[in-house]
């Protein structure tokens, strides 16, 4: 291939949040860049769909906003960012029902202790799932360097 004078210095595959990162970066830095996706849009596997009446993320779409990286990148005061409760909402019957970590929200806890859309066996592993969740605040203190995943779970 020959190269001519309207050729980008770099090019960058994909335009998920790495790529997009990358770009950029390089176009801060002065450099001339080509973002190319095989995609209809940016956004990579973070996205939201809109069918039938329905919301569908896609992909990650928690944002970790401590790390110093994506405060480099972005403006977050510009993003509607909201907190969430750790959980799942429940269709029971005509309703959405809060189904959450007992940690994060007692109605939730609740909620699932209490909903005809889980069965009883369902109840009881919710309620193990959130003994051993109780339990898990203290994996950390006993940590070693030398200790296997394994090990930190006994």
């Amino acid at each position: 291939m020959v190269r001519t004078e309207s050729d980008p210095e770099y090019i960058v595959v994909g335009a998920g949040l790495a790529g997009l990162s990358a770009a950029v970066s390089l176009h801060r830095a002065g450099k001339e860049v080509l973002l190319i996706d095989r995609g209809d849009s940016v956004g990579g596997r973070v996205r939201t769909d809109f069918e039938a009446g329905f919301t569908l993320d896609r992909g990650f779409q928690v944002l970790l906003t401590s790390y110093p990286e994506l405060q480099r990148h972005l403006d977050l005061s510009s993003l509607d960012l909201r907190p969430f409760i750790r959980g799942a909402n429940v269709w029971d019957a005509d309703r959405f029902i809060e189904v959450s970590d007992p940690r994060s929200s007692l109605r939730g806890a609740v909620n699932g202790l209490t909903t005809t859309a889980l069965t009883a066996g369902d109840r009881i592993r919710f309620v193990k799932l959130a003994l051993r969740l109780q339990r898990s605040k203290s994996l950390f203190a006993k940590r070693s360097d030398d200790c296997s995943a394994g090990e930190l779970l006994e």
